[in-house]
């Protein structure tokens, strides 16, 4: 006997079928949130002054290893 499962990612907004999952962090949490492309779009535009205005943080890969 076979099985076929099949798994749909909805957006946690709306609860339609989402296309993509964006990570972000606000403090020291982290978070995950499923999106449709829109939603994205719309969280994206609205972060971007703020990311334009940030300061890049995190682990670099070192050169020449």
């Amino acid at each position: 006997m076979a099985t076929h499962v099949v798994t749909d990612t909805l957006s946690d907004l709306s609860g339609q079928p989402a296309d993509r999952t964006l990570a972000f962090g606000v403090g020291k949490a982290k978070y995950e949130i499923d999106l449709t492309s829109d939603e994205a779009h719309t969280l994206l535009e609205a972060l971007q002054p703020y990311v334009d205005a940030a300061r890049r943080v995190g682990t670099r890969k070192a050169i020449g290893r």
